[in-house]
């Protein structure tokens, strides 16, 4: 029983993660398609163009993606971080907790590049068209239609994704021995939630 509530109070709480995540990650995809264009341009067209709701776009493939990549990254985290405790007859230290969160968030990262994938036409589709209506199934045929196996896997941010998503697990373990009282990282510590874009 509380496993399931610690899940629904995960999925809710990534729910609320992408309300603030999802139109930031929005206004960066286009931006990056668009590098001539400043993000108030990008964002004040985005507004105009499609409303609100432009912002969004991409809101459920968003949650789609985050749902199995934590799924993946945290227990994996976890199993990693027990495993070189016990290899090693002790608590990991802060950098082998990074390490750890480094494989286990490039694990994930690589396990869901299909869905981020397939977010990221949803973002960067036409308004109007059948992609930006945010269907992740259908953007998934689209892309296996023209482009195969490979297109669900190519992502041009994918190695970076790779990078950046797998420290962010222990990012949290490293900066709680910063503080006045060094603590040494628990392989049972609980990560704060990730964000980033």
């Amino acid at each position: 029983r509380q496993q399931k509530e610690l899940l629904s109070d995960c999925i809710a709480l990534l729910q609320v993660a992408c309300l603030i995540r999802v139109p930031s990650e929005v206004v960066k995809q286009r931006a990056q398609v668009s590098p001539s264009a400043s993000t108030f341009r990008i964002l004040s067209h985005t507004l105009y163009h499609e409303g609100i709701q432009g912002l969004y776009r991409g809101y459920k493939s968003t949650v789609l993606r985050e749902i199995p990549f934590s799924l993946v990254q945290f227990p994996l985290w976890e199993a990693l971080k027990d495993l070189w405790s016990w290899k090693q007859g002790h608590v990991v230290d802060s950098w082998q907790s990074a390490v750890c969160g480094a494989f286990a968030g490039g694990f994930a990262a690589a396990v869901t590049t299909p869905l981020d994938v397939a977010k990221t036409r949803i973002m960067l589709a036409k308004a109007g068209s059948a992609t930006a209506s945010g269907n992740v199934l259908a953007a998934l045929g689209g892309i296996w239609r023209t482009q195969g196996l490979s297109g669900a896997r190519e992502h041009p941010s994918a190695c970076l994704q790779v990078l950046s998503r797998g420290w962010q697990p222990s990012a949290w373990e490293g900066s709680s021995s910063w503080g006045p009282t060094r603590r040494r990282a628990s392989c049972c510590s609980d990560p704060a939630p990730a964000s980033v874009l």
